[in-house]
């Protein structure tokens, strides 16, 4: 079937910064314990002061970064992702941040995900995939602090 083209552009993404560390062990890794590993995962969300359809998302995900590191993959990504979406300015709240939250970000973390997952094709573990993220928890937890 015909696919309907999002008013979602993703302009650009760029990763600011990256660091893929393989921790060495002699016994086997598997592909469950390389992915583990505790994740922290923190984004803003910045608008454009001179184009109110633009957003850019910028987000930082890092896994393993401790003094004694687990054996498989240690990682720290910081990365952006510009989008222009068509009529943001126009569109109700809620409705910008359904755009936002659960299209621009999610794409967001998707770029990084396959950052990750190219990045590491010929480490020593091979290919990293990161898993799967509940996004109504991530959300919850960055909008109400409480806990």
């Amino acid at each position: 079937m015909e696919i309907k083209k999002s008013d979602i552009k993703l302009e650009n993404f760029s990763v600011l910064a990256c660091s893929i560390t393989t921790i060495p062990t002699d016994t086997k890794v598997s592909s469950v314990d390389l992915v583990s590993h505790t994740i922290n995962l923190d984004f803003d969300i910045l608008r454009n002061a001179k184009s109110k359809n633009k957003v850019k998302i910028l987000l930082e995900i890092n896994s393993n970064n401790t003094d004694s590191p687990n054996a498989g993959y240690a990682y720290s990504i910081v990365a952006e992702a510009e989008y222009l979406i068509k009529n943001l300015s126009k569109m109700k709240s809620d409705t910008q941040n359904k755009h936002i939250l659960f299209t621009a970000v999610p794409l967001a973390i998707a770029m990084v995900r396959s950052h990750l997952y190219n990045g590491t094709s010929n480490f020593r573990y091979g290919h990293y995939l990161l898993p799967s993220i509940d996004l109504p928890d991530l959300f919850n937890k960055k909008y109400n602090k409480d806990n």
